[in-house]
């Protein structure tokens, strides 16, 4: 039997405006080359660690409980989604989960999802947004990025929005 395996993605979107209203995108995702890479140098190595299950940034920007009042950089060693926003040079973290187990998706293979949770209390333009682990302590970049966002167009963000993403990842 001859078996082959394939890595895609999606990403979805939606922002609720401070009056209610509800924006929607979903596109599929480039998966990056690093994670083709990670993948296949973990097959080959007795200490493969390539997660991006932990660690996460945990900012949201709501100034809510233990979260800053803005958005904050990615912290270095940090993982989960992450955007540059116009104006502003370095990566803003979102607070960032994922689900506990890679889950069967039938005959299609196995998929993890990422989420994300911005709330912003001032205004932005989201230019491009990430997928990744292990961030640079000096920039915020992913070090090894998963996934980028395609098609994404400049999103402005203002005082009291929130925005969700859901990044989907199916190896089959």
């Amino acid at each position: 039997m001859i078996e082959n395996i394939g890595i895609n993605g999606q990403w979805s979107c939606t922002i609720t405006r401070a009056n209610g209203d509800l924006e929607s995108f979903k596109q599929p995702n480039a998966i990056h080359q690093n994670l083709k890479d990670t993948i296949t140098d973990a097959l080959n190595s007795a200490d493969a660690n390539f997660s991006c299950g932990s660690n996460f940034h945990g900012n949201d920007g709501s100034g809510q409980g233990s979260n800053s009042s803005s958005l904050t950089g990615m912290g270095a060693g940090t993982a989960g989604i992450s955007m540059s926003l116009s104006g502003l040079s370095g990566y803003y973290g979102m607070d960032s989960s994922v689900e506990t187990n890679a889950t069967s998706n039938g005959s299609s293979g196995y998929y993890c999802e990422w989420r994300g949770t911005i709330r912003v209390t001032q205004s932005y333009t989201v230019t491009a947004i990430f997928l990744g682990r292990n961030a640079s302590g000096s920039t915020g970049a992913f070090n090894t990025i998963y996934a980028t966002g395609s098609n994404w167009s400049n999103v402005a963000l203002g005082d009291g929005d929130q925005m969700d993403i859901v990044w989907k990842v199916t190896i089959s």
